[in-house]
């Protein structure tokens, strides 16, 4: 159930429910998969205490194939393309010794930015696209988040063939400009 939940936002309450455990039975086995890093999870951005955002968690798998194989249905390409990306990130701010922290963001309404970024040079908010198309509702997330928070700027990584600028903060990135601009610096 772990991996066909991959990257969705986890309610051990729910999950217990659906498969007749308790939910601290849930949340303890996703510490063991936390534990033997099989999972990394991301935790919510909560920054403004009036604010009424989703405060579950989000679980990536270490490998993309071993969710695979354990799911009982396939993955969602845009599901696991969004959990390779941020594996990615988690490896190279360990590897590189950068200092940060990864964060979702999600409001009660649905409105969602994948992935935010607080590091000591300020907040990035990423979305990630596996697609080479961009819809102006695939910027809804980013655009809600820039409003209230004060963040540098926003990202959408995806398999696009040229970057380029949305608007002001907003910036639109094949993968490869992604690593060389952001990751590899």
């Amino acid at each position: 159930m772990a991996a066909e939940e991959l990257g969705q936002l986890i309610q051990y309450s729910t999950l217990g429910r659906d498969v007749g455990l308790s939910p601290p039975s849930i949340k303890s086995y996703y510490e063991i998969l936390e534990d033997t890093l099989i999972v990394h999870r991301l935790d919510p951005y909560l920054k403004k205490a009036r604010e009424r955002l989703f405060t579950g968690h989000k679980f990536y798998f270490f490998d993309v194939g071993v969710a695979q194989a354990l799911a009982q249905k396939p993955i969602d390409e845009g599901r696991l393309f969004e959990n390779v990306m941020i594996l990615e990130i988690i490896k190279q701010l360990h590897y590189q010794k950068k200092k940060g922290e990864l964060y979702y963001w999600r409001t009660h309404g649905g409105v969602e930015v994948d992935l935010v970024w607080e590091s000591p040079q300020g907040l990035l908010a990423c979305e990630f696209k596996f697609s080479s198309t961009l819809h102006p509702k695939d910027l809804n997330g980013l655009k809600s988040f820039l409003e209230k928070y004060s963040c540098k700027e926003a990202l959408v990584i995806g398999l696009f063939d040229k970057a380029r600028k949305i608007d002001q903060r907003i910036k639109v990135l094949p993968i490869l400009d992604f690593y060389k601009d952001y990751l590899l610096k």
